[in-house]
């Protein structure tokens, strides 16, 4: 989706779809607040129950999205850069996608309970496939780039490109749903208003956690002049794109750990819980070595594969290609402070995390304001690397109050010494053996990350034998 973006739209108008989407989803999780996790939670407690939890949970977000939309149409009109028409236009039209979400949250929530997930894997590749491709046939067939002078109309499309997906999800997955309960919205206003009290706290802290991570794309469309202001949103969005895929990553290993995590600290186990903590700083390790090491050995290549020649040179003082050798230093960090989050979710001190996020938001709304009209976006993308090791430092001095525990810094050393002679030796095999871009990134790559992870898997088979059994 990127690659048809990017190479179909000028920089301008990438930078646009990106605002836009990166409006709404801010606030889309500020409708959804901790309602999803909070669905599981409820409907696991007694399934009996699951048809009346599932309509008031659907109900709920319906209304909060409602008053949350209308706040983020009323605020729209009052931001430079977001104010104008055809920009106002564009925002109703991803209003619906957002709600299409939401009721596939809790349509999720539901076959979540019931350990009845497989069927989301069809309904994400089947509609993200139709999406795909209604995109490419208004894009190159409808649209082509060579006839168009004025690109609204195609890029409204792709905007309804985008809802039709989230729409088709939602009724592929309502379909698969209703054989395990009825569904259907429901209005009992009591337990609507307990589940909301419930929520609130933690939500606030996951939306402030959202807020500080995308909130410099707003910044950066009206404290930059406007006719850079969509072109640098662009620069600055491409590698944040590919970095939250790869924060999406760790957090599949986060779940899988958390609820053994949550037993253990009910418990009490502190052997257990050292032994895991162990564990996933070791998979921390390999995997964020594993990112640094592909990055800096194929940065050029996968940016030339998904984008135009503009994303790597251009006019303006930095590229996205400069911007990615920071936001990889986000994503390391982000490893630590995401363990921590869920060290304080397992040991139901979810409530300190609204004080954090709060702070980190603070420090990252001060530093987006100081540093953007001087450095751009590049600025933005220091801050949010100085937040993020700051978020990653106060959750250690936290987490250490929790429990006392120690790292297997042996191990690690062991990984960052194995990253950097690998580094060094794929440099050397592809300066020797060059070939065509394409057939570098996949061949190379898919070489490269065979023998990366067989050696960290024969550097610690001991634990992965024990995991698998």
């Amino acid at each position: 989706m990127i690659s048809v973006l990017t190479k179909y739209f000028s920089p301008e108008w990438y930078g646009e779809y990106n605002k836009i989407y990166n409006y709404l989803g801010i606030f889309a999780f500020l409708a959804d607040l901790w309602l999803y996790t909070l669905t599981i939670r409820e409907i696991s407690k007694d399934q009996s129950k699951a048809e009346k939890i599932i309509g008031n949970m659907m109900s709920l977000r319906l209304i909060l999205w409602i008053f949350v939309m209308i706040f983020a149409f009323w605020l729209a009109f009052l931001l430079p850069w977001y104010s104008s028409h055809a920009t106002l236009f564009w925002i109703i039209i991803v209003a619906f996608f957002t709600i299409f979400n939401l009721l596939n949250s809790s349509v999720m929530s539901l076959m979540q309970a019931f350990m009845k997930i497989e069927f989301s894997m069809i309904s994400t590749i089947v509609s993200r496939s139709i999406q795909i491709v209604l995109m490419i046939l208004v894009l190159f067939l409808a649209f082509p780039q060579s006839n168009i002078t004025d690109f609204q109309a195609p890029f409204l499309w792709i905007l309804v490109c985008g809802t039709l997906w989230a729409l088709i999800q939602y009724v592929m997955n309502l379909y698969y749903a209703r054989k395990i309960a009825k569904i259907s919205f429901l209005w009992d206003w009591d337990f609507m208003k307990k589940m909301f009290f419930q929520s609130l706290p933690y939500g606030i802290a996951l939306f402030l956690s959202v807020v500080y991570f995308k909130i410099d794309i707003i910044f950066l469309s009206f404290l930059l002049p406007q006719e850079i202001a969509n072109y640098s949103i662009a620069m600055y969005s491409l590698p944040m794109k590919i970095i939250e895929v790869l924060m999406v990553l760790w957090v599949f290993y986060l779940n899988a750990v958390l609820p053994h995590l949550s037993e253990y600290f009910h418990n009490f186990n502190a052997q257990k819980i050292q032994e895991i903590l162990n564990k996933s700083m070791i998979f921390l390790g390999s995997f964020g070595m594993f990112v640094l090491v592909m990055w800096f050995l194929f940065q050029e290549h996968l940016l030339q594969i998904i984008a135009t020649e503009e994303y790597i040179n251009n006019s303006l003082w930095y590229s996205s290609l400069d911007v990615f050798g920071v936001v990889l230093g986000v994503l390391v960090f982000y490893f630590f402070s995401s363990l921590g989050n869920y060290i304080c979710i397992a040991s139901k001190n979810e409530k300190k995390l609204l004080y954090i996020n709060g702070i980190i938001t603070l420090v990252n709304i001060i530093g987006n304001i100081i540093f953007i009209p001087k450095y751009g976006f590049m600025g933005a993308a220091y801050v949010t690397l100085f937040s993020q090791i700051l978020l990653s430092i106060i959750l250690y001095v936290v987490v250490r109050k929790i429990i006392d525990f120690s790292f297997d810094f042996i191990s690690l050393w062991k990984i960052f010494l194995f990253g950097m002679i690998f580094f060094f030796l794929g440099q050397k095999i592809i300066e020797i053996f060059p070939l065509w871009v394409w057939w570098e990134f996949f061949l190379y790559g898919i070489i490269f990350s065979g023998m990366f992870w067989s050696w960290i898997f024969l550097m610690f088979r001991k634990m992965f034998k024990k995991i698998t059994t």
